[in-house]
């Protein structure tokens, strides 16, 4: 493919950044605009505020909102500046956390000895994560800000949700262009959809160059827009007055959807997968594992809100 875009003086600008960089800015964008866009069209008329909708700073009351008001309206009381917060801080646990689980899963890989590994890290670091490992130090710090700001972390999580498989999607493109997360060889009567890799300078192991492999990154992008799309269907319909945000039992349902549906698309796409898993376990991956976990918590979330709207995190 094409793990480097261009070359400006010497200096080689990847894909893969370029790509992480554009679903970052998507994330971004989809919230901005989401603001209002989620604001069901009765209520724009109108001026009524659904159940558990707030204006920035309070509860709506009930006035009839002015334009400026539309354009500060959030879920659960959030603001812009929460929003900002939330999206930069938990990014940054996101990348700090995918690259610590990548150096405890490959350690002993990385190097001679610890001098070697930890330089190894610095030196790759445009490279080498792992995604689960990102989804939960950032989920983590997202719970702390959360709580620590009074918001209601179930709400701020559904409206949060669907950006994260729209960013993801980017990102596996990048992969896709930088060789790196590459599937297996692919069967003979499948050729015709294989992917052959041929710049040496990509992350395909060099036995698997010039070899059809299945595109498992553009098998996980497709499946991460396609869950994007559903969560943002959901979360208009959870924002509607028939279903509003208001009611306990549909708070986190949104987040568990993400979970759940990631998680079984992960699983199975790891079975394709052609590059170094970590090891294996019950002949399953490490990220295999942490998808059940995933997916367990997930049901855990939807069950329990759904049973007695009691749910607290």
């Amino acid at each position: 493919m094409h793990p480097f875009l261009f070359t400006i003086a010497g200096f080689k600008f990847p894909a893969y950044g370029f790509m992480v960089a554009a679903g970052y800015l998507a994330a971004i964008i989809y919230l901005h605009r989401k603001k209002t866009g989620d604001l069901p069209a009765s209520a724009k008329q109108s001026g009524a505020v659904p159940a558990g909708l707030y204006w920035r700073g309070s509860a709506s009351g009930g006035k009839r909102p002015t334009d400026a008001g539309l354009c500060t309206w959030q879920a659960g009381g959030l603001t812009r500046d929460h929003i900002a917060d939330l999206i930069f801080y938990s990014a940054i646990a996101g990348i700090l956390g995918a690259k610590a689980v990548f150096a405890v899963t490959y350690w002993k890989e990385l190097g001679p000895d610890f001098l070697a590994r930890t330089l190894f890290l610095f030196r790759s670091f445009p490279y080498g994560f792992v995604f689960y490992g990102g989804l939960a130090a950032g989920t983590a710090v997202f719970l702390y800000y959360c709580r620590r700001r009074g918001l209601d972390v179930l709400r701020t999580l559904d409206y949060f949700a669907p950006a994260l498989p729209l960013a993801h999607g980017f990102g596996r493109v990048g992969c896709f262009l930088a060789g790196c997360c590459h599937g297996s060889p692919i069967a003979a009567w499948g050729r015709h959809l294989g992917v052959v890799f041929s710049d040496p300078l990509c992350e395909v192991a060099p036995a698997y160059l010039g070899v059809p492999l299945h595109p498992a990154q553009l098998y996980e992008a497709a499946g991460n827009f396609l869950i994007f799309l559903g969560l943002h269907i959901l979360g208009r319909k959870k924002a509607g007055p028939s279903t509003s945000l208001r009611a306990s039992s549909g708070r986190g349902a949104v987040f568990a959807a993400y979970m759940a549906s990631y998680s079984a698309l992960r699983f199975s796409v790891e079975f394709l997968r052609g590059d170094d898993r970590g090891g294996s376990w019950l002949g399953l991956s490490p990220a295999q594992l942490l998808s059940v976990v995933f997916g367990l918590i997930a049901l855990a979330i939807f069950v329990k809100s759904r049973k007695n709207g009691k749910l607290k995190i």
